[in-house]
Formats: structure tokens, sequence, C-alpha cells
């Protein structure tokens, strides 16, 4: 069962240390001869994003972990973008906090992790989405780089080890979940049943006798804090300093205006927040790049209710799981071959827009 993908509060090699435990898993369930796989993400809010590749990886060790964002365009995510594009990659890396640094041009990568933007005007681009400007197309980060640092490691970038075989087929794995899986943990599921072909089973819900989604949650690919939009502001502050008639790529007015309206510090709030959070970048699936997951339905593959032994012994879920999926058992009338299920493509019920 993997309940979180998140390290808030942990040692800095927590990724290091979650890829290392879960190889051990596994290798271990192959050394006894086990040739089926329960991934569990029941509850799961997300975490770290860079667990959810490596893991990708360790399943699906010759497929690539495809990732795709884009942000809106705005005043502000525009004038981040103008200034912190005047410092060159290392000093980007060095002074932008990491988890935004992608926001420096320098920085940034394309979806295939082949090429980085020749320049912020290539980064920000000229799309525009149901009258919306948004960014150019951009991976979560530069999985070589990131592997550099020992501390986040994914299998097969920069020199980081690769098992040469797939543990298990995709037929084998089953991904569960109650429907709360968001953020990183719908990252992990969407590559897992789109590009590795695994199948998901959701439980629970409404008795409605439909298909349900095991990802629930939200499905962008990265929230914000409060204050890591004031962290990434107040980097953007030091940038152009006293003398922002010598930034290269924005101009003194263009500066003052994003003083004006970039979001205040929540110690400067007229009211007391202790915190808060939004949802920063869209996600999209691969050859798709015009709705944003957040606006897809996609299916499970099965769906099963929970029964008064499953709640008052959880461990009985997989159970239930595997008698639907590789036994004598049945998933609920009428839940299969839902619209973005692994049948439901193949019937041609590809993932469509929510709402219509």
């Amino acid at each position: 069962m993997i309940p979180s993908f998140d390290g808030d509060g942990l040692p800095s090699n927590q990724s290091l240390t979650f890829g290392h435990y879960v190889t051990e898993i596994v290798s271990k369930a192959l050394a006894d001869g086990r040739t089926k796989l329960i991934i569990d993400v029941s509850g799961n809010p997300g975490g770290n994003v860079d667990r959810a590749f490596n893991l990708f990886k360790l399943f699906f060790p010759s497929k690539f972990p495809y990732s795709a964002n884009r942000f809106r365009r705005h005043e502000v995510s525009e004038g981040l973008v103008k200034v912190l594009s005047a410092l060159n990659r290392s000093t980007a890396l060095e002074n932008v906090p990491n988890n935004v640094d992608y926001m420096a041009s320098s920085v940034a990568v394309t979806p295939d992790q082949e090429a980085g933007f020749e320049s912020y005007e290539e980064f920000l681009g000229d799309t525009t989405q149901l009258g919306t400007p948004v960014s150019s197309l951009f991976a979560s980060f530069n999985f070589t780089e990131a592997s550099g640092n020992s501390d986040t490691p994914i299998r097969g970038y920069a020199g980081r080890p690769l098992n040469k075989t797939q543990p298990f087929k995709a037929e084998n794995i089953l991904s569960i979940g109650d429907g709360f899986c968001a953020s990183t943990c719908s990252i992990f599921v969407n590559m897992m049943t789109n590009i590795g072909g695994v199948r998901a089973l959701s439980f629970g819900g409404h008795p409605n006798g439909e298909p349900m989604q095991i990802m629930g949650g939200v499905r962008g690919s990265q929230t914000l804090g409060f204050d890591d939009i004031t962290a990434v502001v107040s980097a953007a502050k030091s940038v152009y300093g006293e003398t922002p008639e010598k930034l290269e790529f924005i101009t003194k007015e263009e500066i003052e205006r994003f003083i004006k309206v970039a979001p205040r510090p929540l110690d400067e709030f007229p009211i007391k927040l202790r915190s808060g959070q939004v949802n920063f970048l869209n996600t999209y699936q691969e050859e798709d790049n015009d709705l944003p997951l957040q606006f897809q339905y996609q299916a499970g593959d099965c769906r099963l209710y929970y029964t008064a032994e499953n709640i008052y012994r959880p461990e009985t879920i997989w159970k239930s799981a595997k008698e639907a999926i590789w036994g004598n058992g049945s998933c609920v009338k009428g839940s299969t071959g839902g619209t973005g299920s692994l049948e439901g493509r193949k019937k041609g019920k590809k993932n469509e827009s929510e709402g219509g």
C-alpha cells in the first residue's frame, strides 16, 4: 500500500529511501515466487513527484515516463519568467526554489527530455486554450539533472541503476483505490494505466452500478502553497534588486506592475491566514495537449463495493480485488468498459471531458 508520496518533515534523502524499499519489496516478492502485484493507493493525496517517476520506471524500465505541463499566463507568471530568465542556468538552480526553478526558462526542459528552451519567449509561447493564454508544454523537471542529486534518483538517468527486465507483466499488476487519489498519486496511476497498460479497480462510491474513477482527486501536476508563491516572488525581487533598468527581458514599468499585482506574503494579508495552496500546473496526456487531465474522465476497469468484512478486516480488500480480477469473483455489474478504461479505450471510448 502507498498511502502517500509525501516527505514533508522527513530527511532530504527520503526519495532515495523510498526507492530502496520499494525495490526491496518487489525483489522479495519475486524471490518468493510471486507473479502478481496489487498496488493500493487508497487515500493517497500525492507528494514528491520524483518518487512517482522512479516507481514507474521500476515496473516499466523500457517505457518513457512522459510528463507535460502548462501554467496559465498572466501578469505575475509572465513577470516571474521574464525576471528569472535573466539568470543563467547554474545561477537559477542555486537561487530559485527548486520546486519552481522551471520558471527560469534556462532550467525548463521539453516533455521528451531532449531539449531546453532557447528563450523566455519560446517558453511562454503563444498558445491559448479556451481563450486563456497558457505556457508552452514542459516536463516536470530534468530527469537526468535531478538524478544527479543523490537524494532524488530516477532509475536509468544519470547512471542510476535500472533493472533490465520488467518484474511483472502489465496484466499481472493491479492498481486499486477508493477514488481519493490526487496530484502525484494521479500522475503515478495515469502512467501505470495509460503508458504501462495496467488495470485499475475502484472501491466504494454510491451504489449506482456504474463505472467509477480511481483518480477522483485533483489531477494537476503541481500545487503551490502560499509560502511557495512567496518564496518564488521573493527570488524574483532579489534578482532585479535596486536596478531594474539593467534587466534584459523586462522593463522598469513591467517590474513596477509586477510588484503591484504579485501576491502578498501571508503576514501582510488583512486577515490572518495560516496556509493555503492552489493548483499551479495542468498536466496532459501524450498526444493530447489540449485537454488537461483535471478535466478528463477515466473510469476504472472494475469496481467493487466495500463489504462489512472489508471494513473490519482491511486486508480482505486486496483479497476481494484479487478474486475479481484473477479469480472467480466478479466486478459490479455495469462497472466495466467505461470511458477511459482499458476496455473502453479498445472500443474507442477515450478519456473524455467531464461535464460534457
